[in-house]
């Protein structure tokens, strides 16, 4: 700190001569103030008036002046750029609208004429049906059906003749005997004369039901067919409904209507007959024994 300020007429500090407060309340008294107003006096002791040293402080608020409106300056820039996006986007949508608009309104006329030329078109040319493409498989399971059919029809003209033309009556002296078409190798009656026939290689099924079986044995006599007929294919038992004129359709309903003709033919007799003729020895079938 500079060395104090110090008065060379009342020896006080804080001021210099010039400004001492006793000069002038004797300036005033000499000059004779006629109004007798005494300039006002400082005390001995006051402080200075002393000029501070604000570089910093206004270097400061300068800064903070530069600094707020650099802020105000962004955020109104921010403002502007919002607001401009903002009618971009109105305009962006009112836009797409029309666009929308315009482009039904296009779409809807040329509907119209489109619908409008093809009626005109159907109007002068008459409507073709185009043949609908027959599948070969279905072709195929036709003609199959087309045979079976021709297969039954010839199947039962010939029972029908048959039956028109009556069993033709057997001569008294010659004696018919019954092959034994079905009877084991290992059995006792091995020694008789087997004949042969086409039918030896097929699979032969029972046809009767065991006498004395009752309720019991007809329904194992129909499980045993029914298990025996489900192992089949159906090219067998087009087969069997072309020997016993069961009509076949599918396997199923085929399979049941194989059953019951078989469960009727063995309770009613119609597989095979009793001889009315009376019992002989094999010796005597035999010729020349």
């Amino acid at each position: 700190m500079g060395t104090p300020l110090k008065c060379f007429t009342c020896g006080g500090e804080g001021h210099f001569s010039r400004e001492c407060p006793s000069n002038a309340r004797g300036h005033n008294t000499a000059t004779g103030n006629a109004n007798g107003v005494v300039a006002p006096t400082a005390p001995r002791f006051w402080a200075p008036r002393r000029v501070p040293d604000d570089t910093e402080e206004r270097q400061f608020l300068r800064e903070m002046m530069l600094e707020t409106k650099q802020l105000d300056a962004l955020r109104k820039e921010q403002e502007d750029k919002r607001r401009f996006e903002d009618q971009v986007r109105i305009e962006t949508a009112r836009h797409a609208e029309a666009t929308k608009a315009e482009l039904m309104a296009l779409l809807g006329k040329q509907f119209l004429s489109c619908k409008e030329e093809a009626r005109r078109e159907e109007i002068r040319t008459p409507v073709g049906f185009t043949p609908r493409r027959r599948d070969a498989r279905w072709e195929e399971e036709l003609d199959r059906e087309v045979e079976d059919l021709d297969d039954e029809i010839r199947r039962l003209s010939a029972l029908r003749d048959r039956k028109r033309r009556g069993k033709a009556p057997v001569s008294d002296g010659v004696r018919f005997r019954q092959p034994s078409f079905g009877i084991p190798s290992g059995s006792v009656e091995n020694n008789r004369c087997r004949v042969e026939s086409s039918d030896q290689g097929e699979v032969h099924t029972k046809t009767k039901i065991a006498a004395g079986s009752g309720p019991e044995g007809l329904i194992q006599f129909v499980l045993d067919q029914r298990k025996e007929l489900s192992s089949m294919k159906p090219e067998e038992l087009k087969r069997i409904c072309s020997k016993e004129g069961v009509h076949y359709c599918t396997k199923l309903p085929t399979i049941e209507r194989i059953i019951t003709t078989r469960v009727k033919c063995a309770y009613e007799g119609f597989v095979f007959l009793p001889s009315t003729s009376a019992p002989t020895s094999p010796d005597e079938d035999l010729p020349g024994s």
